[in-house]
């Protein structure tokens, strides 16, 4: 067994969770919470663990091992280095993959579609930034805030506009969820989405509020409305489908809260003006980062 994760990279925060990675017979992922603290057992057999895909996926070299009888993890960390270069073009060149894809639904559809598009390929310039400084593989916002050089670091909050989650915002979310509770039910009837994921919701982002993590807390909030809660209600395929409606057709209540969440004061279907600015602000990320290029 082995720790992972932002507890292994020592830059772990009030509200991070403890990531378990355990080499044996069995396969799968668990979440549960041990003496207050929230553990993700990730448990895979010892060809799993040394496939490429696992790899890509783990930060081996910030592993912290706790037990290694039958040297799994030293077979892990072999295997590791031998293919590291390979690792780390696979990695960069995914990466490269979703911004070149952020970019391309940047320059189309509705306003929000296009800010959500573009915020998103600012924060992977920044995730590849990261990346390529320590090997890490999933940012979080606090750790953007930490690492980036401070003008990167002006240019990231400029772009994705995230909301000031305030305790009364957050207080209010359970009730605004409540509000919604008949579109809700309607979605778990159609058999779109289970209700827990909805109820977990509130929960997650008060947890990272009260860990003192609110920008982290408002980047989930944006994410779960995105992905999980427009498309079930407005019967969309996915999050790329919602990207580009006008949300006229949404309910009231949760039309204002996803804007909000989205720092839009409105939705407009070819407001340029809006559009222009953010890519402006991405344009002055990239300058920050030295990335410039790839956005060409």
């Amino acid at each position: 067994m082995a720790i992972t994760g932002s507890v292994a990279r020592g830059d772990a925060g009030p509200g991070s969770d403890l990531d378990l990675w355990l080499i044996g017979p069995g396969t799968g992922r668990r979440s549960f919470v041990e003496r207050g603290v929230p553990v993700t057992l990730l448990m895979q057999t010892p060809a799993e663990a040394r496939s490429f895909d696992s790899l890509c996926l783990f930060e081996v070299a910030d592993l912290i091992v706790l037990s290694d009888p039958r040297g799994h993890f030293q077979q892990v960390k072999r295997a590791f280095a031998q293919r590291r270069a390979a690792i780390r073009r696979a990695i960069v060149e995914a990466t490269l993959e979703d911004l070149r894809f952020e970019l391309a639904h940047g320059a189309v559809g509705s306003t929000w579609s296009r800010v959500m598009f573009l915020r998103a390929a600012g924060f992977r310039l920044c995730a590849l930034w990261l990346f390529k400084q320590t090997d890490w593989r999933v940012p979080r916002i606090r750790t953007l805030r930490t690492h980036l050089p401070p003008g990167a670091r002006t240019a990231l909050f400029r772009l994705l506009a995230l909301p000031r989650l305030t305790p009364s915002f957050i207080r209010g979310l359970p009730a605004t969820i409540a509000r919604v509770d008949r579109w809700l039910k309607d979605a778990a009837r159609r058999g779109a989405l289970s209700r827990r994921v909805f109820a977990d919701l509130p929960r997650e982002v008060v947890a990272k509020w009260r860990a003192g993590e609110p920008e982290d807390a408002a980047w989930l909030l944006r994410k779960q409305l995105a992905q999980q809660w427009l498309p079930p209600l407005l019967d969309a395929r996915g999050a790329n489908d919602v990207a580009n409606l006008a949300l006229t057709d949404a309910p009231r209540g949760l039309r204002d809260l996803f804007l909000q969440a989205q720092g839009l004061k409105g939705v407009s279907a070819w407001d340029r003006r809006k559009t222009a600015q953010v890519g402006a602000q991405l344009r002055a990320l990239a300058r920050q980062l030295g990335l410039s290029r790839l956005l060409r």
